[in-house]
């Protein structure tokens, strides 16, 4: 039967795309688990709302390694947008669960991070798809464009960039879809914090409206 554990541990020793670096070069820049193990960290049944951002961090000790939010709170900017977006919408943190485009850190040779390339999107998805069966979400919040397309590969819509549809529901996979524009400094200049904070009171509202349903 799969599991999250099981998913992990089969993505940590995944060595299909080869754009990705060595077990040696990630130990190099100090990131001890190039897929971070989310499930450590997750104890409900079913996450309510799975985002689903670019890929993992590298910050070591961040929420990169642990999967907690909180973790990165402290010194990174992101995070504390994420949080207080979180807070604003009255979102909780045992409603959400993150994970990525693809689940392996995106790094280059030289320890810096970069965007994850299309072959990356697609082997990754197997992976994705298999999570999204086993936590079944209410809503699946995809973070940026690289998230949109990764939902695209398991399950087609009509949706190119994230700047079209940001804040708009709509139907994928049996559940429904909410984009949401990535919230870091850089996809603030693509959509303002006013904006981000009623696309996150939106999402509780339709969450909200979803579970009165039932």
């Amino acid at each position: 039967m799969d599991s999250l554990d099981l998913i992990f541990r089969e993505a940590q020793k995944c060595t299909k795309c080869k754009s990705i670096p060595s077990i040696e070069t990630y130990e190099k820049y100090g990131i001890p688990y190039p897929v971070p193990w989310y499930v450590k960290n997750f104890s409900g049944e079913r996450a309510k709302i799975m985002f689903v951002l670019q890929s993992a961090g590298t910050a070591v000790g961040g929420a990169a390694q642990t999967g907690k939010l909180s973790d990165a709170i402290s010194y990174d900017q992101t995070a504390k947008n994420a949080q207080k977006l979180k807070v604003l919408a009255n979102i909780s943190d045992d409603e959400c669960f993150f994970t990525n485009s693809i689940l392996h850190a995106a790094i280059n040779e030289s320890g810096k991070m970069r965007n994850p390339i299309e072959d990356e999107v697609i082997e990754c998805s197997p992976f994705l798809k298999r999570i999204i069966n086993v936590l079944d979400p209410i809503i699946i919040a995809p973070v940026g464009n690289f998230a949109l397309k990764a939902l695209n590969v398991i399950e087609s819509h009509p949706f190119e960039k994230i700047t079209l549809c940001a804040g708009k529901e709509f139907s994928w996979y049996g559940r429904i879809a909410f984009p949401l524009v990535h919230w870091s400094p850089k996809g603030l200049m693509n959509r303002i914090w006013e904006q981000q904070v009623q696309d996150f009171k939106l999402l509780r509202k339709t969450l909200d409206k979803i579970l009165s349903e039932k």
